[in-house]
């Protein structure tokens, strides 16, 4: 039946969606894929809203261009989760409803997830001393 169909397609479109995901993470540096993830799980969070506004991503913006350009893969995330290039914007149809919108947010989710326990292993910060609050005060 055709609803299988549309569900089959649906899970191709997330396994497209995971394996960009994680080529992202295996080809850049954690703390770049990290930050580029943060933002386009935001682009996918407010597609989710129901606001034509938040389904059109300016190439020109400059976060855009500092965090989400210049890493291997972010444009194939983008593809995958259904984003249409259509020359300076990305486009995300109405065919992609909110909730594959809210799909995409948990496949990157968890990769933010282990993402930020890697970038905390990776470089560990010094432990803050705890202000010394003299007894007399």
């Amino acid at each position: 039946g055709r609803g299988q169909q549309i569900a089959v397609e649906t899970k191709l479109c997330e396994m497209a969606l995971e394996i960009e995901v994680d080529e992202l993470v295996s080809t850049n540096v954690h703390q770049e894929s990290f930050e580029c993830l943060s933002i386009l799980i935001k682009y996918f969070a407010n597609a989710a809203k129901d606001d034509e506004k938040y389904r059109r991503v300016r190439k020109t913006n400059e976060v855009y261009q500092k965090k989400v350009l210049p890493v291997n893969r972010s444009q194939s995330i983008l593809s995958a989760g259904g984003w249409v290039d259509a020359g300076d914007v990305w486009i995300l149809p109405k065919s992609v409803d909110a909730s594959k919108c809210t799909e995409a947010c948990a496949i990157i989710q968890s990769k933010l997830d282990l993402l930020s326990v890697l970038c905390s292993t990776a470089a560990p910060r010094p432990v803050p001393t705890p202000l010394s609050i003299p007894a007399s005060a």
